[in-house]
């Protein structure tokens, strides 16, 4: 195989690039989560380039110039966070207009928002974003095994080091077993602070 026509493989293996409308940031990886989400071939990572946090719950990945889907999926989420009916009638009609508004919303809509909007709607959560237990004793919003094992290193709590523990035990020699664990109130307690920490969120 000659160079060009293996040069050319490896870009159309790989996918265009879609410019960032946030700004002009490096992503750190492709934005893929071990164990939930692994981007497909040809989709691009958006960081927001202006996000406050230290690090994105909500991650848009580009299709296309213009065409994105957010992860995890923001269903529900203009609700949970007051965002339907804010002050702000332009951010409260993007959630509306991607039915955002509504616990579960229609996929051919939500995974097909332009990357600016995209960008707009994570910006808008993360802004907002705290880490919680809900009524059910679970942390809220859900946040990803990475995340708690990084949260882990944040806290001296047995439970929540032992819950880390859980999760790491899952993949051994090259792979991994599809076992949800559930934390325990104590850990629940001592990695929710972790998190907001972690995230740089101040209650």
């Amino acid at each position: 195989m000659s160079l060009l026509i293996l040069v050319s493989s490896l870009f159309l293996a790989c996918g265009p690039g879609v410019d960032n409308p946030s700004g002009d940031c490096t992503a750190n990886g492709n934005g893929g989560r071990s164990h939930y989400h692994s981007p497909e071939s040809g989709t691009t990572y958006l960081p927001d380039c202006n996000n406050a946090l230290n690090r994105e719950l909500w991650r848009v990945f580009a299709v296309s110039e213009t065409s994105a889907y957010i992860i995890p999926r923001p269903d529900g989420t203009g609700l949970d966070y007051g965002l339907c009916e804010a002050d702000d009638a332009d951010l409260a009609g993007l959630f509306s207009q991607y039915g955002l508004c509504q616990e579960n919303g229609n996929p051919s809509i939500i995974n097909d928002i332009p990357p600016a909007d995209a960008l707009a709607i994570t910006h808008a959560l993360h802004e907002r974003l705290e880490f919680t237990i809900d009524a059910d004793g679970m942390i809220s919003p859900w946040a990803p095994d990475d995340d708690i094992i990084a949260a882990c290193e944040l806290t001296s709590a047995t439970a929540a080091i032992d819950y880390c523990k859980l999760l790491e035990s899952r993949c051994s020699w090259g792979s991994c077993e599809d076992i949800g664990y559930i934390p325990g109130a104590a850990a629940v307690e001592a990695l929710v602070p972790a998190l907001n920490e972690l995230y740089g969120i101040r209650p």
